[in-house]
């Protein structure tokens, strides 16, 4: 698989890996995993003035890490931090933790879409992680106009 980092159609791309590890602290995953995370939230945190966490968890974001325009370069990204800990990922998936990876996808123009590889759907199957992609299209004038779906492994 070749990557197509100029993607033409895309304004922007990144991919997130989200753990929501139910009661067990964001740190004691972190810990567990040996993987520093974006971000963490716990229970009640403040995400802004007016909303709190309603649920504890722990994010790898590619935003600003990974330069392509090709999701499938941040979603390899994430499954290669992810593989050589599948034992200690599915220790936490079967405490049951809920895991799955979100892919924000903004077309330049309002057409088009991402592609997912052969290789990368066995990968996911594998790990027995939900793809799902929150598609903005129309370009950045329009990100108000959210077409998510999801892609089950």
């Amino acid at each position: 698989m070749e990557y197509n980092d100029d993607y033409a159609i895309c304004e922007k791309t990144y991919a997130t890996l989200r753990l929501y590890p139910g009661t067990k602290d964001p740190h004691a995953v972190t810990k567990l995993l040996g993987i520093q995370p974006t971000f963490t939230q716990r229970l009640g945190d403040p995400l802004s003035s007016r909303r709190q966490a309603r649920i504890n968890g722990w994010f790898l974001k590619t935003e600003h890490l990974i330069d392509s325009l090709d999701s499938r370069r941040h979603i390899d990204w994430l499954l290669d931090q992810v593989e050589p800990i599948t034992d200690r990922f599915f220790a936490l998936r079967q405490a049951g933790c809920k895991a799955d990876i979100s892919c924000f996808w903004q077309s330049l123009s309002g057409h088009g879409g991402p592609t997912i590889s052969p290789q990368q759907s066995r990968r996911l199957a594998e790990l027995n992680l939900e793809l799902w992609f929150d598609v903005y299209l129309g370009g950045s004038e329009e990100v108000d106009n959210a077409t998510p779906f999801k892609i089950v492994g």
